[in-house]
């Protein structure tokens, strides 16, 4: 069951795909060489007043194309509205992974500088994360358990611990001495990194 606001919406997004194609226009002609055009004058703000980011120019074109399917299924008098829909085999884009912010090795050092004046654990944060490459969050849900100190190995776990994502690495020596040296210097117990 479709709320009064998703149907609200998908209607707002139908008057844009009208105003731009034209309510004239057969839907046979909507083809899917004619959407890149829709898609960047939709992004543009070139049809809504106001720029859009991918993410609404994909619900849009995704709405066109369920549209010509549901034309296809739906028979009045005997024959589809639609006989065939032309968006067929056509892939909707969808938004692009954001660019990650990185820091490069110099802030790092300025910020190991300072780090122990902060917090003891914000060393061991931050040199974790720049070995590992994760945001704050993965880094925090690591464990004594993925380190394996024996074959310096660490299995990178995924923010919420998925085991399909996670990827086992050669161990700095760095990394594993400011990782054993944080341990003994702080007496940890149990297989958290760290206390909370």
């Amino acid at each position: 069951m479709k709320t009064a606001q998703y149907m609200k919406g998908c209607a707002q997004f139908a008057t844009y795909l009208i105003e731009w194609f034209g309510a004239e226009t057969p839907v046979s002609q909507l083809t899917p060489d004619r959407m890149p055009e829709y898609a960047a004058a939709r992004r543009s703000g070139k049809i809504s007043g106001r720029p859009v980011g991918q993410t609404a120019v994909h619900t849009d074109l995704k709405l066109l194309k369920s549209m010509m399917t549901w034309a296809t299924m739906v028979y009045e008098n005997g024959r589809p509205l639609l006989d065939r829909n032309p968006l067929i085999g056509f892939v909707v884009p969808k938004e692009p992974n954001p660019n990650r912010p990185v820091v490069d090795d110099e802030i790092v050092e300025k910020l190991l500088a300072v780090a122990e004046q902060v917090s003891p654990l914000l060393p061991l944060l931050i040199k974790l994360m720049n070995w590992t490459g994760r945001r704050l969050g993965s880094v925090l849900n690591l464990q004594w358990d993925d380190f394996d100190f024996d074959n310096k190995m660490n299995p990178l776990a995924g923010g919420a611990r998925q085991k399909a994502q996670d990827l086992v690495v050669a161990m700095p020596k760095e990394v594993e001495r400011v990782l054993l040296e944080y341990r003994a210097k702080h007496g940890m117990i149990g297989s958290a990194l760290y206390s909370r």
